[in-house]
């Protein structure tokens, strides 16, 4: 671009420019800081930059996805740039500096399989219909809730959430936090991003929030503010997916008692200027938390930047979103946005284009559909959210000491509704045979496969869950007390096991008997 930019470095060692507007480029550049030293950054592009955040159906990975041998094969893109933020840390106040360090990649098979799927189907799309380079960042961390994406400011923002403002003011920089401490995510993985220049961000998150409703409404209200904030662009681009269809339905019309209430909090949020909402309710999995066909997720976010943000009018943004309702007598006459040329019944199958059927009808599972008021029954198990939303406890599995012995309980409010997989007690049964205590240690990924589904025994989930914390015991046998806590986290990161969100409270109860608290990650769904 030729320019040069000039600038003098604070007392506390900060200094920052700005470059004029640059035009699109996929020509390879150079970028060189000097001052007491020389920095130079070479094949460096200019394009469209986003961020992909949330939980785990933003982190899951493209290897984990839908026919991941031939999109990896594939997915040679040298004008898509991608950046992963390190690790899942946390911080009481906002950090300047990431806590691990990370680097920016051009997208190639080696590089994208463990990116976002989601984050990566979007920018392929993106980079296809603009023909210009595109960077994507992924900020993601499964089980996690809204709040500790959210800024201060946010918070500050929205009068509702008084109550988180006032605890996040009060974090001092040696204040204990975790990872569902209000705004502590946000001050390690995304703080450090600000002010890089972004377009937009995609968000796929709600699941551990699912037992909200018009709370969720305030909370993504102070998200998007925070954001645009902090990344210094009041126009920042801000759309998210609604939650997938989950679990079986259930007759009740006045839903609520599933992810109904936090779906129509999603879709209220859309009075957000400069937002999207991408509807997923025909390509969830009653059995499964994460659907695998995260190409079209990718796709129909795409579908609403390159309608909103790029200017593409042609395009219709979404499919038809509930607006209003009349009632004609004996009949209700509803209406819609976004119908394009008008509706139709159709079936999406797989990967496929969502086709008409010509002599297809609606029955009252699509129209409950259609007004977002798909039930479901508890769609995460063992998600208690306290009156007092500060605190938050997810008991699913204890992990405790009984009789020298490290063993795994479940929360008995849960395990009702607890299923898993019969098909793996051979694995099991292998397990109980082994006298080599390393079995499962060096077959984490194969002892993953032990939980995939929902249709079996509550006894086998802990039979699997119990063996797995006792093949791992010499983790758990430091003869300091208070290293426990410590030693069970460690644990938890080799089994994929995250340490649940949990109250001051509740953390102090548990955590220094010794005994912690822990959520299987959907009961290992990963393969």
């Amino acid at each position: 671009a030729g320019q040069t930019k000039t600038a003098k470095a604070g007392d506390d060692g900060k200094w920052m420019v700005k470059l004029d507007p640059l035009t699109a480029s996929a020509k390879a550049a150079s970028l060189t800081i000097a001052g007491n030293n020389k920095i130079a950054l070479d094949n460096v592009l200019v394009g469209e930059v986003w961020i992909c955040s949330g939980q785990s159906n933003m982190e899951w990975s493209l290897n984990r996805s839908m026919n991941p041998k031939e999109e990896i094969a594939a997915a040679n893109h040298p004008n898509i740039r991608l950046f992963n933020v390190p690790g899942h840390t946390v911080s009481p106040v906002p950090n300047d500096k990431a806590a691990r360090p990370g680097s920016w990649q051009v997208c190639s098979p080696k590089s994208s399989p463990g990116f976002s799927a989601v984050g990566y189907f979007f920018g392929r799309r993106l980079q296809k219909e603009l023909g210009v380079p595109v960077g994507l960042v992924g900020s993601n961390w499964g089980g996690t809730r809204i709040e500790p994406w959210t800024t201060l400011a946010g918070f500050e923002s929205v009068p509702e959430l008084s109550k988180q403002a006032e605890q996040v003011k009060n974090y001092k920089t040696d204040t204990k936090v975790g990872g569902g401490h209000p705004s502590a995510i946000y001050n390690s993985m995304v703080h450090p991003l600000a002010p890089l220049a972004m377009r937009g961000g995609i968000w796929y998150q709600g699941e551990s929030n699912g037992g909200e409703h018009m709370s969720y409404y305030h909370k993504k209200h102070a998200l998007v503010n925070g954001w645009r904030k902090v990344f210094q662009n009041d126009k920042l681009a801000f759309y998210w997916v609604q939650l997938a269809n989950f679990r079986k339905e259930n007759q009740n019309p006045e839903g609520g008692d599933g992810w109904a209430k936090i779906r129509e909090a999603q879709t209220k949020a859309l009075d957000i200027p400069g937002t999207g909402m991408a509807v997923i309710t025909d390509i969830g999995a009653a059995n499964d938390i994460h659907p695998r066909n995260k190409q079209d997720v990718g796709g129909r976010l795409a579908q609403w930047a390159l309608h909103q943000t790029y200017g593409k009018k042609d395009l219709v943004p979404a499919g038809p979103l509930y607006k209003s309702q009349k009632i004609e007598g004996g009949s209700i006459r509803l209406s819609f946005d976004h119908v394009g040329k008008g509706l139709m019944v159709g079936k999406k199958t797989g990967l496929e284009p969502t086709a008409e059927l010509k002599e297809g009808k609606l029955g009252e599972d699509d129209l409950r559909a259609a007004l977002g008021l798909i039930c479901t029954l508890d769609p995460y198990p063992g998600l208690a959210v306290e009156e007092d939303e500060t605190e938050y406890v997810v008991p699913d599995v204890f992990v405790s000491k009984k009789q020298d012995r490290w063993v795994v309980e479940l929360n008995p409010e849960i395990a009702p509704r607890l299923r898993i997989n019969s098909d793996y007690a051979s694995l099991i049964k292998r397990a109980d045979n082994s006298a080599d205590n390393t079995f499962l240690k060096d077959n984490l990924q194969e002892a993953r496969w032990f939980i995939k589904s929902l249709q079996s025994r509550n006894e086998t989930l802990m039979k699997v869950a119990s063996k797995i914390v006792e093949y791992q015991r010499g983790f758990l046998e430091y003869g300091d007390e208070a290293m426990k806590p410590l030693v069970l986290r460690d644990v938890a990161e080799q089994l994929e096991i995250h340490e649940s969100t949990v109250s001051r409270a509740t953390a102090n109860k548990y955590m220094q008997t010794p005994r912690g608290i822990f959520e299987l990650k959907y009961f290992f769904s990963s393969h």
